[in-house]
């Protein structure tokens, strides 16, 4: 995640509702993830319930992945780039950690621009 993006990984409130937007959005396409509420092992918690799942659309069901980064606002662009430069991770660690770090993006947009959070 981007260092303006980090400080926010802790934040109670952004932690939750951003595990409430990824439930939210997978919950779409029938996939039950679970949140404990604990902000320290958010990421974690759903970063491991949501790569197998990713991993599952890659290889039987390319069209669920399409729609849910369609959802989430990952373009073909951005996953292509990405996909470009990868190193050593697979392709399903990459999308979930950019699947998270656009969820991340957009609740603290959302929260910054309802003034629920600052913006610094």
């Amino acid at each position: 995640m981007t260092t303006a993006l980090e400080k926010f990984k802790k934040n109670q409130v952004v932690v939750e509702a951003t595990a409430e937007q990824v439930v939210k959005d997978f919950a779409m396409l029938q996939v039950d993830l679970q949140f404990s509420g604990n902000a320290e092992t958010a990421y974690e918690e759903l970063y491991e319930q949501l790569e197998p799942v990713i991993r599952h659309f890659i290889e039987r069901d390319f069209e669920k992945l399409q729609n849910v980064l369609y959802r989430i606002d990952i373009s073909e662009e951005k996953v292509k780039a990405a996909l470009f430069g990868i190193q050593h991770e697979s392709t399903s660690e990459l999308l979930t950690q950019m699947i998270l770090k656009r969820e991340l993006e957009k609740v603290v947009f959302r929260l910054q621009y309802s003034g629920i959070i600052e913006n610094n």
